[in-house]
């Protein structure tokens, strides 16, 4: 079945459930070795990279991630709406925000993730 065939509503939902849930290896194992994923002006290549990056952000900021839609733009891509809450450790809110995420998808993986704020 191809990627355009399936839909793929329900990972993007346990993806960010997992993020939520500060899993990454739930997260990761979605993601392909080579995934082109941002992280400010510039762009981490891979699962140990994002770990880490992931796990710095942790010990400093609480992000709560909530998928408002989720929608296919071609075979291979799909956008993400969520409603964004950055907390820091004590549980103050240090910024609420709308994003886009796309996703470029191969064999059921993240292959590339771009953010887009509304």
């Amino acid at each position: 079945m191809t990627e355009g065939n399936k839909d793929l509503t329900s990972l993007f939902h346990m993806l960010f459930a997992a993020f939520n849930a500060r899993d990454a290896d739930a997260m990761l194992a979605h993601f392909a070795h080579d995934i082109d994923y941002p992280d400010g002006d510039k762009r981490l290549r891979s699962h140990d990279a994002i770990r880490h990056y992931w796990t710095e952000q942790w010990k400093h900021i609480d992000t709560k991630d909530e998928v408002t839609d989720v929608r296919r733009l071609a075979d291979d891509q799909w956008v993400v709406s969520l409603s964004q809450v950055v907390r820091n450790m004590h549980g103050s809110v240090l910024s609420r925000g709308r994003f886009e995420y796309v996703f470029h998808m191969q064999n059921d993986l993240v292959q590339r993730m771009d953010i887009h704020p509304l």
